[in-house]
């Protein structure tokens, strides 16, 4: 069955931004989160809190499943081998007919090598290269990127623009998002930052503003970055 994954640079990034999309899709597709660093670098939250967040969200949402390759906050780099393997391995493991990874354009270092690393990964993957160690090769046609928002430049690595409305599943999304306190909430004795200060009402604005793209309440946009939408039908196509 066609499955999806998810590359996630921190703890949480795409449940912020993609939670509604993950939601609509997990409990018809296999749908994996990869979490590429523990998030121990976070102004608030330990690594060991950050990891049983997630947990969290996995106990209460069954069909949403994560795999933890625990790298070191901002350590993720395109040339790291170790890392490299490790999402060949990944990306040969599940086989998804969809990737879904950070844009190449966001501000964070983490969130640019994510989307630099897995890119080179899903091309590697697809090659004969180490087919006795990591797996018999695939190739995953399909490549969309998020944007986090707020936190990326205006141009982005974009073919096409894909908006999905998530109003039906926004009540969930936000109980989602809320499951990681540690980085959201405003607790006392938190380190002020962009993310417990303002990042609720930003990502709920952003959705809205995608939702009036498109004429629906919340929706939430991802980019072709790699693979060719086909039709035989321009109405099948857009609408």
């Amino acid at each position: 069955m066609a499955g999806i994954v998810f590359f996630s640079p921190h703890p949480d990034d795409v449940e912020f931004v993609l939670g509604g999309t993950v939601l609509l899709h997990c409990n018809r597709y296999p749908t994996e989160i990869v979490v590429m660093t523990d998030g121990g670098a976070a102004a608030n939250g330990t690594k060991e809190i950050r990891r049983l967040e997630s947990d969290m969200v996995a106990s209460v949402n069954p069909n949403i499943h994560y795999t933890h390759l625990g790298f070191a906050d901002m350590s993720i780099s395109s040339y790291n081998e170790d890392q490299l393997f490790s999402i060949i391995s990944v990306i040969r493991k599940f086989k998804p007919s969809i990737i879904v990874l950070p844009s190449s354009n966001d501000l964070h270092p983490d969130h640019i090598q994510t989307s630099l690393l897995v890119k080179k990964s899903v091309e590697m993957a697809a090659s004969s290269f180490c087919v006795d160690r990591y797996g018999s090769p695939y190739n995953c046609k399909y490549l969309l990127s998020y944007r986090f928002p707020g936190k990326t430049t205006p141009t982005d690595d974009c073919w096409a623009k894909i908006y999905l409305d998530v109003s039906g599943v926004y009540e969930e999304k936000k109980k989602l998002i809320k499951t990681y306190k540690s980085q959201i909430l405003m607790t006392e004795g938190a380190t002020v930052t962009d993310v417990n200060r303002d990042l609720l009402s930003i990502i709920e604005s952003t959705d809205r503003i995608n939702g009036n793209k498109i004429g629906v309440c919340y929706a939430e946009e991802l980019c072709l970055v790699k693979g060719s939408l086909g039709s035989n039908n321009l109405f099948k196509l857009f609408y």
